[in-house]
């Protein structure tokens, strides 16, 4: 089974991106810092331009409907349950990683643990439709892991149990219909509930991994029948200003400035797109990309995700309790200085939740 590792490096990539987008939001976050008018004025500029970064949500569905089909096309008698647990083990413990430390650091009162909402989110109900949709718990941030979780298990049932022709008629019905429904809604927040029952991340989680299953069958059949055995040297400087163009045009617009075009379905398109230039891997940057060190490196990106919220809660904690009189945060330096720093002990406290969790992973192997 072909390992892609420049998706990776995707995944890396978007990962900092939408924890960036949290970071300036933090902003708003800490009471204290409001009061520094001239900063809030440079935090509502730039979180104007980075309007569009939240739509990297829709990359992880695409690629994780993409990597379960793919995955489970390569397994000979792929089982149902095992698949599931499997998936479920791999976003339970970096999950109860990080709630245990922010239990630890509601004794001190750093911030109140609400166990009942955790508890829920670590059963991973989060936004799934099986828990009131205002209520996170001390990590609002994973509210989309429960829709990957459930929409991936679905499909993973489809693709076992039944032919290659429903999952295929199936994926490309909710592709259609999910974003449908998205975008004549203009992707609304994800506490809008529609009908009483069917939350928003719910519906992005469904469209997104039914757009990779959608990209999935129009790969492989690329693949077997359009790809060619050798490429020209045209075809190969092409394909790799498309992949220039594509990973350009997508951080350009999610990180450094907010597109006019007021259809976020673009953005579905263009992750689309950019997946499949790289699994095919046929031009230099998907090439230059597809190294086993991404893989190691995108293998943290959960884990940072997950441990954002704890050091959100920390610094925000510090930051009114002891520092605020002390930091003028309409200083330029101090100004940009605060989000290097968020982002920078989101990456360190991701690593070792990682190693935390690779260490349990293989206690819990051993004692198998």
């Amino acid at each position: 089974m072909t390992k892609f590792y420049n998706l990776e490096f995707l995944r890396l990539l978007g990962t900092i991106i939408i924890v960036h987008l949290h970071v300036w939001r933090f902003y708003d976050f800490t009471p204290a810092i409001r009061e520094h008018y001239f900063a809030m004025e440079k935090v509502a500029h730039i979180i104007k331009h980075l309007g569009s970064s939240y739509l990297w949500v829709e990359f992880f569905y695409i690629l994780s409907g993409f990597l379960l089909i793919y995955t489970l096309s390569h397994k000979r008698n792929p089982d149902w349950v095992k698949n599931s647990l499997t998936r479920a083990k791999r976003l339970f413990w970096p999950i109860a990683v990080s709630f245990v430390l922010m239990f630890i650091l509601s004794l001190f009162g750093i911030l109140k643990f609400n166990k009942y909402d955790n508890f829920m989110t670590l059963l991973l109900l989060q936004k799934s439709g099986l828990m009131h949709t205002p209520h996170a718990g001390n990590n609002p941030f994973l509210w989309f892991i429960g829709p990957l979780f459930f929409t991936n298990i679905f499909y993973a049932y489809i693709k076992i149990n039944f032919s290659r022709k429903a999952l295929n008629l199936l994926s490309a019905l909710l592709f259609f219909l999910g974003y449908t429904i998205l975008v004549h809604q203009g992707f609304p927040a994800i506490s809008k509930v529609y009908f009483n029952f069917l939350p928003v991340g719910l519906i992005r989680g469904i469209a997104g991994c039914s757009a990779g299953i959608v990209l999935y069958n129009f790969w492989e059949y690329y693949r077997k029948n359009m790809k060619a055995n050798s490429i020209s040297l045209t075809k190969k400087l092409f394909v790799t200003a498309l992949e220039i163009y594509l990973l350009g045009f997508i951080v350009y617009y999610t990180l450094l400035h907010r597109i006019s075009y007021d259809n976020p379905f673009l953005f579905v398109i263009a992750f689309m797109a950019i997946i499949f230039v790289f699994v095919n891997k046929e031009g230099y940057l998907s090439g230059f990309l597809d190294k086993p060190l991404f893989l190691k490196l995108g293998r943290y990106s959960f884990n940072i995700y997950v441990m954002q919220a704890i050091v959100f809660a920390v610094l925000s904690w510090a930051v009114n309790k002891y520092t605020i009189d002390n930091i003028d945060f309409n200083n330029t330096i101090i100004f940009y200085l605060y989000p290097v720093i968020l982002i920078s002990l989101s990456v360190i406290l991701g690593i070792i939740n990682y190693h935390i969790c690779e260490i349990i992973n293989r206690r819990q192997q051993k004692a198998m």
